[in-house]
């Protein structure tokens, strides 16, 4: 509600009164139309005004002026006009006016009794209360004068001028008001926290004191020159409505925009919950300052349940605020955040880095062991394996050549000669038939008859044997190639030159393509080579591919003398 100094009956009455001569004021006074306790307020106000010379009146004159338009906290004052230096208030001399706002204006005054030399400042409150609401002040003024903070200004003295106005004698706190110093400070995020931590030790102070600010905002916040906050006004916006018919914890004439909470602005029930509310803005501005404008996560989330709308999702002590902020500068899960497995996770990560760096290392460490312990042992196994499949072919080669010698037996025989073909057809069938559910040992078993049906130049047999045994060779691998390479011997033994030829070209190319560049291989692809190049009269291309061979002899081990014979 707004207090206009113009339609301020008393103000009115008074101004009026005081403007005529001192020997007609109280006829005029008993000649107004007001009740009785509007006439008794005037009359003792002319009283003083006589007593003291005018000087309480000069300051009470000053204040209204300076308390002009004050409408549900929105200021919109002008400065006092004319000089009231000088004047004497109680103990105190009147030095200068430090400011004006809702509640009020301040002065600064000094110890005028010479008992001891000090600076007060002096808030002159806007309102005339009651006889009871006089009561309550005091009794509230009392508690207010207990609060013991650092960071609190302290309330020294109270009382109220001879025309009823109430004054309050403050601390008086040099320096910068909050929005000043984060100008010209510009304070880091941390810096800000710190700060902020000891505006919230006063506030929670103050709360166990069953004492509500309710006017919490930066203006209310001075910083004095070696950093450290003070709190002003602590309680004094309850002090304003203890002339109100109710006697609940509300707040509905004196609020300031953009700091109260939603309930105080609706003039409900005010709880600690309205002072968190407001600490939440402050807080908001504050970082607004600070050079970082990318915020964690973790503190968005603080400062949206400090400022919500609805005062039961907000902190309901500033207590529970202040462990939320020091959790989250110590790296813990804040409670504002949504919890999760991975939210606590990353939290204890961050704040255990090197001991989890540690461990991963370790973990890295041991998973690198077992994988090196595994390794082995495929090796191990593979090798096992190989040895065993090695044993198998050496059986399945012996069975074979005894079931040669069996066939070649005249018990078992006809009692004829049996050639070395003969022999080896007899074999043939019975051997792969042994070795139909075994595909490595037989496609070893079909290179080695393969071979041996080439030397006794039955090449049209080799080149299906040898086709065979490469089909179940797996792709890609040496013995793949070399397999693959029987098949072109097979071809240039039997004449087959120009086919011999184009197969061991696209046999080669398909080596390098796949990166198989074995030295023993290579000689044995490139001799096929020479032997096609030369029937087909090719020679000088061939006398190439020789000296070729003769770069690789170095790089196939015990075959090289007979190679480099051959090459020559």
């Amino acid at each position: 509600m707004s207090h206009n100094t113009e339609t301020d009956p008393l103000y009115l009455h008074f101004s009026a009164l005081i403007a005529l001569p001192e020997q007609v004021r109280f006829d005029a006074l008993a000649a107004l139309p007001v009740d009785a306790n509007l006439r008794a307020r005037l009359s003792q106000m002319l009283a003083a005004d006589q007593q003291t010379g005018g000087i309480e009146t000069a300051i009470f004159n000053a204040a209204h002026r300076s308390i002009a338009h004050i409408e549900s906290g929105h200021i919109a004052a002008g400065p006092i006009s004319g000089s009231i230096s000088g004047s004497i208030l109680g103990d105190y001399r009147i030095l200068h006016e430090l400011g004006h706002g809702g509640m009020g204006t301040v002065f600064l005054a000094e110890r005028a009794d010479a008992q001891y030399q000090t600076q007060v400042a002096i808030k002159l409150l806007r309102g005339f209360p009651t006889n009871e609401g006089m009561r309550r002040l005091k009794q509230e003024r009392q508690i207010l004068a207990q609060l013991d903070h650092p960071n609190i200004a302290r309330l020294i003295d109270g009382g109220q001028t001879s025309q009823g106005q109430p004054f309050l004698v403050m601390e008086f706190v040099p320096g910068q008001t909050l929005n000043e110093y984060l100008r010209t400070a510009s304070p880091t995020v941390a810096a800000c926290l710190a700060l902020f931590d000891k505006l919230l030790n006063a506030v929670e102070h103050a709360h166990q004191h069953l004492i509500i600010h309710r006017d919490i905002k930066p203006s209310n916040v001075l910083i004095r020159d070696d950093g450290e906050p003070k709190l002003l006004d602590f309680g004094v916006a309850k002090l304003l409505d203890l002339d109100s018919e109710s006697q609940r914890q509300t707040s509905t004439r004196v609020w300031s925009e953009g700091y109260a909470s939603p309930e105080q602005q609706r003039g409900e029930l005010i709880t600690v919950a309205s002072d968190v509310f407001s600490l939440g803005v402050v807080l908001k501005e504050m970082l607004r300052a600070a050079p970082t404008k990318n915020f964690p996560a973790d503190l968005i989330s603080v400062l949206t349940k400090a400022t919500h709308i609805e005062a039961p999702h907000r902190y309901p002590t500033v207590a529970m605020l202040r462990e939320d902020l020091q959790r989250f500068n110590q790296g813990l899960p804040v409670h504002a955040a949504r919890a999760s497995f991975w939210y606590h996770s990353l939290k204890f990560a961050r704040r255990n880095r090197w001991q989890v760096l540690i461990g991963a290392a370790a973990l890295l460490l041991s998973a690198t062991l077992v994988w090196r312990l595994n390794e082995e042992r495929q090796r191990a196994v593979q090798a096992e394996t190989q040895a065993r499949t090695q044993t198998q072919q050496a059986k399945a080669s012996r069975d074979f050549v005894v079931s040669l010698f069996q066939n070649a037996n005249p018990i078992n025989g006809k009692g004829e000669n049996v050639t070395a073909l003969e022999l080896l057809e007899q074999g043939r069938a019975k051997a792969l038939d042994a070795l139909i559910a075994e595909p490595e040992l037989r496609a070893e078993m079909l290179e080695q008859l393969a071979q041996a049906y080439l030397g006794l130049s039955q090449f049209d047999t080799a080149l299906a044997m040898a086709k065979e045994a490469t089909e179940l060779t797996p792709g890609n691998t040496l013995l793949h190639y070399q397999r693959a390479h029987v098949q072109n011997s097979a071809l240039v033994r039997a004449a087959r030159f120009t086919e011999a030829l184009a197969a061991t070209d696209a046999l080669a190319a398909k080596a390098v393509q796949y990166g198989m560049t074995d030295a023993g291989l290579r000689v044995s692809m490139l001799n096929t080579r020479v032997m096609a190049l030369t029937n087909l009269g090719r020679g000088p291309e061939a006398i190439l591919d020789l000296k070729t061979i003769l770069t690789l002899l170095p790089s196939v081990g015990s075959k090289q003398a007979e190679q480099r014979a051959y090459a020559l």
